[in-house]
């Protein structure tokens, strides 16, 4: 039988991911809440919630969100009259 081996990848802290995204961890939050940053809630139905990241996660949203956000090329620039 082949072994496969699986990447253990740990859940970071608010703190963690905004040192890896040099960014504040107020910006995070914000980040979060409007669906910019994936994260997932230690408690789902606390009132204050306290998340935790992926960083693979973290990254493959902002770059998808950067590929979509692109410039249009020339040809599909609109036409101004």
């Amino acid at each position: 039988m082949g072994s496969t081996s699986v990447e253990f990848e740990p859940w970071v802290d608010v703190n963690e991911i905004a040192d890896y995204l040099t960014m504040k961890p107020k910006t995070v939050l914000a980040k979060v809440r409007a669906g910019i940053i994936p994260a997932t809630p230690i408690d789902p139905l606390a009132s204050r919630k306290i998340w935790r990241f992926k960083k693979s996660k973290v990254d493959a949203a902002l770059n998808q969100r950067v590929d979509s956000t692109s410039r249009p090329s020339p040809d599909q620039k609109r036409k101004i009259a």
